[in-house]
């Protein structure tokens, strides 16, 4: 009833900036957008698909002793944010220099989106970590909640950078910082799950 919805809301905000870039700009536009983000996107999900599992994993047993899993949250997130901003903080300096050695001097342009690109894949990589919860404490109403509120932010940041600046470096940046907006709130969502509170609830009804 909510996964499968869920799922099909997903997938559409993910390919949104494709379709909506494709009808605001040129071909060559979308050929730097989906260069730079499968490049930046594949690796750093399936490091995010490990963390995950572990976590889940963690998370599972603690509620089962404690009924939360907040210290383990609190570690995660802390070591997550640490080596994130590491990561892609030498990343958004190099990232236009390295698409040129590996792809060849054209695709700089490339590079240059990738770096926009890396504070919200940053909090994204955090965010995702987490969203386990959501199953593991059963709130995939939530979870649907959540990717409504994606696929919106989405269409509503992209379409406001357009008409704004009918640029496309600042409509990704618009698509970037409703991304980031989305992402908070998922934090801010598995945060409270992580503590326990809104399962010690339903437990009593």
């Amino acid at each position: 009833m909510f996964i499968l919805p869920g799922q099909l809301l997903n997938m559409l905000g993910g390919q949104m900036p494709i379709w909506m870039i494709s009808y605001f700009f040129s071909g060559t536009e979308v050929g730097y957008y989906s260069v730079a983000t499968m490049t930046l996107t594949i690796p750093v999900s399936m490091i995010t698909l490990a963390v995950r599992d572990v976590f889940k994993q963690r998370a599972n047993e603690e509620f089962r002793i404690k009924k939360n899993c907040l210290d383990i949250y609190k570690k995660m997130a802390k070591t997550l944010f640490i080596v994130s901003v590491l990561i892609f903080g030498f990343l958004f300096i190099f990232l236009p220099d390295i698409f040129s050695i590996v792809f060849g001097a054209k695709w700089r342009t490339a590079g240059e989106f990738a770096r926009i690109f890396c504070p919200m894949i940053m909090i994204n990589f955090v965010s995702e970590s987490f969203s386990g919860l959501f199953y593991i404490t059963k709130k995939l109403k939530k979870v649907l909640v959540w990717q409504i509120l994606y696929l919106l932010f989405t269409v509503f940041f992209l379409l406001i950078g357009y008409k704004l600046f009918k640029n496309i470096k600042m409509v990704l940046i618009f698509l970037v910082l409703g991304r980031i907006m989305v992402d908070l709130i998922n934090l801010y969502m598995t945060y409270n799950l992580a503590k326990g509170g809104l399962i010690l609830k339903s437990n009593k009804k």
